[in-house]
């Protein structure tokens, strides 16, 4: 009778708020390397060219459609899409530690 008593009551202290399911174990991040993983994708951002990491935050951050980055940059839906498919490459590689070639704007 002890050991069922003993039983309930542990099976009991599992449960939060009378709760029917026992509260699951959520493994944690290491904080160190989420800091410095954060740290790296903000330097990562800062090397982007204006236009793309407005596109990038617009699109991937604020979750706008292309149709609404679109009507906020004043510029047509076939930019923002190019613009965002750069941006995501650039960041790829600026992030994996490739060397990215700058592009010089050529004006006639």
């Amino acid at each position: 009778m002890h050991n069922l008593q003993v039983d309930k009551i542990r099976r009991e202290s599992r449960f939060v708020d009378g709760e029917d399911e026992a509260m699951p174990l959520v493994p944690q991040r290491a904080d160190q390397e989420y800091q410095l993983e954060v740290r790296d994708l903000d330097r990562a951002l800062t090397l982007l060219p204006v236009d793309q990491r407005e596109v990038l935050l617009l699109v991937c951050l604020e979750e706008l459609s292309y149709t609404e980055a679109a009507k906020v940059l004043g510029v047509p839906q076939g930019t923002v899409m190019s613009r965002l498919s750069r941006a995501r490459a650039r960041l790829k590689s600026i992030l994996s530690g490739e060397l990215v070639p700058q592009l010089k704007v050529v004006k006639p």
